[in-house]
């Protein structure tokens, strides 16, 4: 009797368990869904691994899947979508994918529609007319891209876009594994962002009839080593990209100074004065020398911005070290009372060695390796190449610009200044390594952030000091520093 009821009992839990293993088993492949624009949805079939996009209109809203899901390996939009876009937080909506195709209503793309994704592949539309300046930046590991040859706007050479007319470049993509490559000679621009974030190119042969090189177009192109630019090269402007408008402030972070001096100057809340919102055009390569075309007149601040420490971790980057500027440049360098200024160059960030300055140049000069105004009233930069220990500055400079000593040389170790100062400008002194500093007059005014984090143990002013701005000695690096008593009582009061 118990075998029997036994045998009952086993037999009802083997018939209660069979549609539990078959729905478990069945789990596995699930369809997820949602909305990805006003008039757009998205569904995916796990078991497929196909992302399906349809509907109307703009594809504006990120498409997020649980945590633990795997991502798709194919993206297909289908007709009637007509335009992607980056959400409201300057990424793309899609997700990282393998392939991603798109429908023959798709006439537009605009800035960071693939931003922060990864796609092998993308296939694009015989009636895509609109594509604009950084589409496709920020996407990763793209290898190919392409579309029908019936395409009147736009045609794809060796997976790399161009319009119609080969006239003008308009996407590198990043996952191509050329060292150098050559730019076809009817290629007259290029556009903001088409090389950008490329970490395999090492040179590039600009065409010989090259009129334009948009904004950020190199931008972190890690590898790069060397572009044959000369002073005879016929453009007149190397652009930063302007990304405030497109992006949330804390998006993209570029900032490559200390902590310690960030929050006290380089960080701005108005994106349009905030660094980390603009992509210089040749910031983050290795670049070591460069010509500036005679025709270029000013050039914005983040042009040569080396890697922040946090970026270069395990990219071995060799910032600027010789710049040669052309006669007609005119533009600020190392000035401006925000953190961003489209017309002054920043040379501060960089240890340059050499800086040569055409004949013809009414505004520049170099002498004994520093950087000065031509008519000597302002020390813009001591070079790296400045190799004695003492620094006598003459009598006629009235200012030190910007950074002047932030990336001082080693063996430098005593600057006498002998007239009256009306400016140590902001980051003036800064992480200098000289231990000394005399001014023997007056100085009118001490910038902000001026001596943040020196390493000047004394500093001696035998005139007054009239005005000293907020954070002028924060974070430094010696705290027992003998400094004139204006300064003494400055720290008391800010402390």
């Amino acid at each position: 009797m118990k075998k029997k009821f036994y045998s009952i009992i086993v037999t009802l839990l083997m018939l209660f368990f069979v549609p539990v293993t078959i729905q478990s088993t069945t789990a596995k492949a699930k369809t997820f869904s949602g909305k990805c624009g006003q008039n757009a949805s998205w569904s995916y079939d796990t078991k497929k691994y196909i992302l399906t996009i349809h509907g109307k209109g703009t594809v504006n809203q990120a498409i997020e899947l649980p945590p633990d899901e795997e991502y798709p390996d194919t993206i297909v939009i289908q007709k009637g979508i007509t335009s992607l876009k980056c959400t409201k937080d300057g990424i793309s909506p899609l997700l990282t994918c393998r392939v991603i195709e798109c429908p023959s209503s798709l006439t537009s793309i605009s800035f960071g529609a693939f931003n922060k994704i990864s796609v092998s592949e993308i296939y694009l539309s015989k009636n895509l007319k609109g594509i604009g300046n950084g589409a496709f930046f920020g996407i990763e590991n793209c290898e190919s891209i392409s579309m029908p040859k019936s395409n009147p706007y736009y045609c794809c050479k060796n997976n790399i876009l161009f319009s119609k007319d080969l006239k003008r470049l308009i996407y590198y993509p990043t996952g191509l594994e050329h060292k150098k490559y050559t730019i076809p000679q009817k290629v007259i621009k290029i556009m903001p962002l088409a090389f950008a974030q490329n970490t395999n190119l090492k040179e590039i042969v600009l065409p010989k009839n090259l009129r334009s090189i948009g904004g950020g177009a190199f931008f972190h192109c890690t590898r790069l080593q060397k572009i044959n630019l000369t002073a005879k090269t016929n453009i007149d402007a190397l652009p930063d990209f302007d990304a405030s408008k497109y992006i949330a402030k804390n998006n993209i972070i570029l900032d490559c100074h200390d902590e310690t001096l960030i929050k006290y100057l380089e960080y701005s809340s108005d994106p349009r004065k905030n660094r980390s919102c603009y992509l210089g055009v040749f910031e983050g390569t290795s670049i070591q020398k460069i010509t500036i075309p005679d025709k270029v007149t000013f050039l914005p601040s983040n042009t040569f911005l080396p890697l922040s420490a946090e970026d270069a971790d395990d990219i071995l980057t060799k910032p600027l070290q010789e710049i040669t500027l052309g006669k007609s440049f005119t533009g600020r360098i190392n000035t401006g009372g925000t953190p961003y200024s489209k017309k002054s160059l920043m040379l501060y960030d960089l240890p340059l060695k050499k800086v040569h300055i055409a004949k013809e140049n009414k505004k520049y000069i170099v002498k004994n390796n520093i950087l000065y105004s031509k008519n000597s009233k302002t020390l813009y930069q001591v070079l790296r190449s400045y190799n004695k220990d003492k620094l006598i500055i003459p009598a006629k400079v009235q200012r030190i610009a910007k950074g002047a000593f932030m990336n001082s040389p080693f063996s430098l170790e005593t600057i006498s200044i002998k007239g009256n100062l009306q400016s140590i400008d902001a980051f003036a002194f800064a992480n200098c390594k000289a231990s000394r500093l005399t001014v023997k007059k007056n100085i009118q005014t001490i910038g902000r952030a001026a001596f943040a984090g020196t390493n000047i143990e004394t500093f001696q002013c035998k005139g007054k000091i009239q005005t000293i701005k907020k954070d002028a000695f924060a974070a430094l690096k010696n705290q027992d520093v003998l400094y004139p008593k204006s300064v003494q009582n400055y720290k008391k009061k800010s402390s």
